[in-house]
């Protein structure tokens, strides 16, 4: 049952994940645009954005 379950749900946690990576990106370009800098943890985000 619990296969089952991953497997259905695949597409929407896809979804899911891209949500979250632009909300992410959103907020660490607004940290980087009032000079705040960014973090060795939002390198990635900060990357993708730029």
């Amino acid at each position: 049952m619990m296969q089952k379950l991953k497997e259905e749900n695949y597409p929407v946690r896809i979804l899911v994940y891209i949500f979250g990576l632009f909300i992410m990106t959103l907020g660490i370009s607004m940290s980087v645009k009032s000079d705040l800098g960014v973090s060795p943890v939002s390198s990635i985000p900060y990357s993708i954005l730029f």
